[in-house]
């Protein structure tokens, strides 16, 4: 591995003795009460958050990186990103804490599943790209495997007491484990296995089988989180943007055994934004909610269109958080959940990235706010796939966002 300088690493340091700071700091302790009172379904003044997404490769370029070695880099790229987020003005929870992978053995993406799922990339940095999945007969469902949950703990070891070092003991080292996400991305996994075209039309034209696909992707996930359980590599997430919250872990929670039911869980359905909510329901919520029952807190969708799912959705155990993406009507969303559910509102990220305008998005945020500002909702800035070089554009949004929801505090 690359020897950092004694000049690099007293970089590194400097930047983590910042992070720390921050962490610290009043305002930061004021966003933690402003996210737990939110999550409780108390009326506060609505959060705002602006997440970069893709432009991060604009806004911490990897040349603007000073160490060599990979572990060194990521943890580097994660303070660099903090400074960035502590610096926009809007809600960001600035923690004293850096993440880093559990070296895994056995099978891993994209192997993961017994057979390689491959993409068709445009060439385009940033670009599309195609899918190439590895299911191309029905037949080749029988090449599947559930991924195992193998660790190797020394290298894992190793790898965290390197980033202590690095560090200097100023912050914590959080160890992810996990080749599956502790959540229901099933839909996601399908499509990468089969292709989400004919994953479509397999539902009409062979349904006993995506059942029996969806079947066996949900009892993996099933197998995988309760090995993760077993093995004590599930952490609290009780903490941070979105997830301050006093009502996890739950009361008999003895200090020491984390389990799904102390966490909350983040998934989606944009795979099947353009599936009709009775397919969506029978192929996809139904074998959601058997892994969705086990956790503590559900916050529900990403990009995808729930405007006619809404309904549907509230039958999830433990809903929170309902993503109203620039897709959903949020006036139905509104309507159909009230102040009963956490509205994340997803404002349109072209307006942002495209003819950017302080007007407009002014115009758009208050729009917004007074459809849905009597709500339990929040704004989020989501997707931002290029700031076109000007990171003060984030900063901007941030300020204009926060004004308008001022006047919809609690």
């Amino acid at each position: 591995m690359p020897a950092e300088s004694g000049a690099v690493v007293q970089t590194v340091r400097d930047m983590a003795k910042r992070v720390l700071d921050l962490s610290r700091s009043p305002e930061m302790n004021e966003r933690r009460e402003l996210w737990r009172r939110h999550n409780s379904l108390q009326k506060t003044r609505p959060p705002v958050i602006a997440q970069a997404v893709s432009a991060w490769r604009e806004l911490v370029p990897e040349n603007s990186l000073v160490t060599e070695d990979p572990v060194n880099r990521e943890i580097e790229r994660q303070l660099r990103m903090r400074l960035y987020e502590a610096a926009l003005g809007d809600d960001h929870v600035i923690d004293p804490v850096v993440t880093l992978g559990a070296v895994h053995t056995g099978a891993q993406w994209p192997d993961l599943w017994g057979v390689t799922v491959r993409v068709r990339p445009s060439g385009v940095v940033g670009g599309a790209w195609q899918y190439d999945p590895p299911l191309k007969d029905p037949e080749d469902i029988q090449k599947l495997v559930k991924p195992r949950h193998e660790v190797d703990e020394a290298a894992t070891r190793e790898r965290y007491e390197r980033a202590v070092e690095l560090l200097g003991g100023l912050l914590q080292v959080h160890i992810s484990y996990g080749k599956i996400a502790l959540s229901a991305h099933l839909a996601n996994q399908a499509a990468y296995l089969r292709g989400l075209d004919q994953l479509m039309l397999d539902m009409l034209d062979r349904p006993v089988w995506v059942h029996s696909l969806m079947r066996f992707l949900t009892n993996a996930f099933l197998e995988y989180h309760q090995a993760l359980e077993r093995a004590g590599h599930i952490s609290l997430n009780n903490w941070g943007t979105f997830c301050e919250t006093d009502e996890l872990p739950q009361k008999d929670f003895d200090g020491i055994h984390v389990r799904r039911r102390d966490l909350w869980c983040f998934t989606e359905a944009q795979e099947f934004a353009a599936v009709s909510p009775e397919l969506h329901e029978e192929f996809l919520l139904w074998y959601q909610i058997q892994i969705l029952n086990h956790f503590g807190l559900v916050s529900y969708g990403c990009c995808e269109d729930l405007t006619h799912k809404l309904q549907m959705i509230k039958r999830i155990p433990n809903l929170r958080r309902v993503a109203v993406t620039p897709w959903t009507d949020l006036r139905k969303a509104v309507d159909t959940l009230g102040k009963a559910y956490i509205l994340s509102w997803r404002p349109n990220p072209s307006d942002v990235t495209f003819g950017f305008s302080e007007e407009k998005i002014r115009r758009i945020i208050k729009n917004g706010m007074e459809i849905g500002g009597q709500c339990i909702i929040e704004v989020y800035l989501k997707d931002v796939e290029t700031v076109h070089n000007d990171p003060d554009r984030l900063r901007t949004w941030s300020r204009i966002a926060k004004e308008v929801v001022s006047e919809y505090a609690g």
